[in-house]
């Protein structure tokens, strides 16, 4: 939703087509605002919207940071890591919101919540409150690359009760092979660059981690499977 050149929120469709779009900064009064929908490979649609200040309060997500407790300190959510997160929440109606807590939820069985439930106090109108300590979560270890994970965040207060959606993109090495090199030299070979019978060779693989998360100290173990050859050397890393 903008208008005036300003970008007063956004949001994401869940699989019904609707979204919930918090708006920052609030509106004073009624005001018509332009609605762009965009999707992949659809063309852009808008169309003009009249909304509605809101009279009560209306507490959203502001931000989130996030710090590894157990990870390689990279900044990164990583599979295997223990994250704590401090979660700011943000008053955008037009009246103080009381006794605010906010829950978090995950909906993925790969992310555990550890401590899901803060409590924020109040917060004024166009004020912000943070949690008073951090959220905890774990990432387990069988995440893999590129996984966003479904979170949510439930926040209420003695005047009313909103949803938060909270997706977590996870990163993972992932080691794909990208060469083989063949050293068939003499003595115990000819040379040809072809593994042949009765050579020894030393063979080279070049793995390439297309993930978003370092590969640290891989090991590489080379097995025979059909019995044709011998693996002198089978381990590198």
């Amino acid at each position: 939703l903008s208008g005036a050149g300003v970008l007063f929120g956004a949001g994401i469709a869940g699989a019904d087509g609707s979204a919930v779009i918090p708006l920052d900064p609030a509106l004073p009064q009624v005001q018509t605002l332009t609605l762009t929908a965009v999707a992949p490979n659809r063309v852009a649609v808008q169309t003009p919207v009249q909304v509605l200040p809101a009279a009560g309060p209306f507490v959203v997500l502001e931000s989130r940071v996030d710090t590894e407790v157990l990870g390689d300190g990279d900044g990164r959510r990583e599979a295997g890591e223990r994250l704590e997160t401090v979660i700011t929440l943000k008053n955008t109606g037009g009246a103080a919101a009381t006794d605010v807590r906010a829950t978090l939820v995950s909906d993925d069985p790969l992310v555990m919540v550890l401590t899901g439930e803060q409590s924020f106090g109040g917060i004024a109108p166009g004020g912000s409150a943070s949690s008073p300590a951090p959220y905890t979560l774990r990432i387990s270890p069988q995440a893999p690359d590129g996984r966003v994970a479904a979170l949510r965040l439930e926040i209420t207060s003695a005047e009313g009760a909103w949803t938060q959606p909270l997706p977590m993109e996870i990163g993972a090495v992932r080691l794909v092979f990208a060469s083989l090199s063949v050293d068939d030299g003499p003595p115990n070979g000819n040379a040809t660059g072809w593994i042949e019978p009765g050579e020894t060779v030393e063979v080279t693989l070049t793995l390439r981690n297309e993930g978003h998360a370092d590969a640290r100290n891989p090991r590489l173990i080379a097995q025979n499977t059909d019995g044709r050859a011998e693996v002198l050397v089978g381990t590198a890393g």
